[in-house]
């Protein structure tokens, strides 16, 4: 599965933006990379920030992307960490407790917290819990 085109094309074909995760973390890849066709149907796309281009098309080093989960919104934002969660999970109707949960600022400062214990830890989750990086991703072509 993938899709072949330009960035503005992927742009077009999206409702909410583009989550962008990192393809060769077995947690990153199996809460998000295993599920790109969940995220398809609620409007998002979803990009290894290994895609050949997806630096130069969003505007970031890849050192910067692998820092966390990023969203580049259709506006050209683009949410890092917690507040990429937190604008998935506005956008899924089912998921309004957690995103309405998490305008109480000590939610938000907890969710900060818990996602950077486990993104610092993830290679070593990975390992631990046996997730694997997908024997196939799902890539897009974006241009250079």
């Amino acid at each position: 599965m993938g899709f072949e085109g330009s960035a503005s094309d992927l742009d077009k074909k999206t409702k909410y933006g583009t989550i962008i995760y990192d393809g060769s973390c077995g947690v990153c890849s199996a809460m998000v990379g295993k599920r790109y066709a969940f995220f398809e149907r609620y409007g998002f796309a979803v990009l290894p920030l290994q895609t050949e281009g997806l630096t130069a098309w969003v505007g970031e080093t890849e050192t910067v992307l692998m820092t966390a989960i990023h969203l580049k919104t259709p506006d050209g934002r683009l949410l890092k960490g917690p507040d990429c969660v937190i604008e998935v999970a506005s956008k899924i109707w089912w998921m309004w407790p957690f995103y309405i949960t998490m305008k109480i600022p000590l939610c938000k400062k907890l969710l900060g917290w818990a996602y950077a214990q486990v993104a610092k830890r993830r290679q070593k989750i990975s390992g631990v819990c046996g997730f694997t990086k997908p024997k196939s991703s799902h890539t897009y072509n974006l241009p250079k």
